[in-house]
């Protein structure tokens, strides 16, 4: 019990996650992962070379605008997907240090320090944001505070995890009204969005909710407590009886369900063609034969892990071409693959309208000033010359050679505050040091990027 305790916190991206970033935003306000895929430990994910680009876009705005919130959180997050904690960690200390009292500091930091296991410190974070914010996070982040508990009784007592979920549910629940508002949205959130899809506390409490509410999901919480067990949450006791009628259950469906002359011999045999809806009752069955739903799992993972290679290589092939990662444009594009591949679905609970605090480094809406307009325009420009340089032998030269020639105009920070303050202008901005960033991320070990930089941070 006290080695699933400790595996189950401190895996990485295995745990509880609100990060907040602007990916976050546009994410979540119109969609999120899907049921069966996140109940199957299938919800789709960005690819390392992606993650590692953003950190890269975040490393040349955080030289381009030092201070810039937005970059941190883009920084810590995709550090945070990629494993590595301590720089995760660091990232987020340093945000914190900027602005501790901002949504995004202490949302993220306290993420971080659930990843590393330091949960006393993480729900100190938390606590400090819904003091400010009941509703902070689309009104998810009280779900975090919830879980952060639930694991520290757990390593006060581990067999806590045998009696109920961190939501008070337990798989025999049979009362919709006991499910907290917004609990499903929330619970897609943690395993689907934030990486902590491989947690078997929060797959339980999944299944645990989709058994109970008012619209039951029988099957869809017979994969999300599989998944729990295939991670050793030790509810196997209770969850198996139960598993096994609702198993029952679905077979009795399929017999009434076929003609007369139609029934066959329960077993399993050759897939059967019929992919139109995810949640079809063909998906639960092989050909026209019975699979039960212990096989019908493993089938319906393997279609998923087949999505998402085909959405990795279409991430990698985009990123080779140059695709932003930074832009609302490119983060679109990016959620319309998964959409396109069935990942995405609407969410259950609609969403409080308006921005938290920290989503971007000015208020929205502001009216950018000339001063940084013309700082914008510079940057466009120069963005054209290291592109133009076509090689990263070449790229060196051309930057240093415009530095010489042209500066770009050196822009106060007000001036800077503007540009990320007003939509389109952000959009423009987020798209140079977007592109700013591939030239010099890929050039960096042939170019001498080290010089380009100081170049660069010279001059601006």
């Amino acid at each position: 019990m006290r080695t699933f305790l400790v595996v189950s916190l401190l895996t990485s991206c295995s745990a509880l996650a609100c990060g907040w970033d602007y990916e976050t935003f546009v994410a979540e306000t119109g969609s999120l992962p899907c049921i069966e895929a996140v109940a199957l430990v299938r919800a789709p994910k960005h690819s390392n070379v992606l993650l590692q680009r953003r950190v890269d876009v975040a490393d040349v705005a955080l030289l381009l605008v030092p201070g810039s919130l937005a970059a941190y959180d883009a920084r810590t997050n995709a550090l945070l997907h990629l494993g590595k904690l301590p720089l995760a960690l660091e990232s987020a200390k340093a945000r914190a240090a900027l602005a501790p009292d901002d949504y995004g500091s202490r949302a993220n930091l306290g993420t971080v320090l659930t990843f590393t296991g330091d949960l006393d410190a993480a729900l100190a974070e938390v606590k400090a944001v819904l003091a400010k914010d009941p509703h902070a996070h689309f009104g998810r982040e009280k779900f975090h505070q919830l879980f952060l508990e639930y694991l520290i009784a757990l390593k006060a007592d581990p067999k806590l995890a045998e009696k109920s979920d961190f939501l008070g549910l337990t798989p025999t629940t049979n009362d919709a009204s006991k499910i907290p508002n917004g609990a499903l949205d929330a619970l897609l959130s943690m395993l689907g969005v934030y990486g902590a899809s491989e947690n078997p506390h929060l797959l339980f409490a999944l299944g645990n909710v989709l058994n109970a509410q008012a619209q039951k999901e029988p099957k869809l919480a017979f994969l999300a407590w599989k998944s729990a067990l295939e991670r050793k949450h030790p509810a196997k006791a209770l969850l198996i009886p139960l598993m096994e009628k609702i198993n029952a259950d679905a077979h009795d469906a399929w017999k009434k369900s076929l003609k007369p002359g139609e029934l066959r011999d329960d077993g399993p045999l050759m897939l059967g063609e019929r992919d139109k809806n995810p949640m079809s009752e063909g998906h639960w069955q092989l050909g026209d034969q019975w699979a039960g739903l212990w096989w019908s799992a493993r089938e319906r993972q393997d279609r998923w892990s087949q999505r998402q290679t085909i959405l990795t290589e279409l991430e990698e092939k985009q990123l080779a071409l140059g695709a932003p990662v930074w832009t609302e444009a490119g983060m679109q594009t990016l959620l319309t693959y998964q959409r396109r591949l069935g990942f995405r679905c609407p969410t259950q609970e609609p969403l409080r309208a308006g921005v938290t605090s920290g989503l971007f480094d000015a208020p929205p809406n502001s009216k950018v000033t000339e001063e940084g307009l013309t700082w914008l325009v510079a940057l466009e420009q120069l963005t054209v010359d290291v592109q133009d340089a076509r090689s990263c032998e070449n790229v060196r030269p051309a930057l240093l050679e415009r530095f010489k020639k042209n500066k770009p105009p050196k822009a106060s920070p007000a001036a800077r505050q503007s540009v990320l303050a007003d939509p389109a202008t952000r959009e423009r901005f987020n798209d140079v040091f977007d592109r700013l960033a591939l030239v010099l991320s890929k050039c960096a070990p042939k170019s001498g990027n080290a010089a380009v930089l100081a170049a660069l941070k010279e001059s601006l």
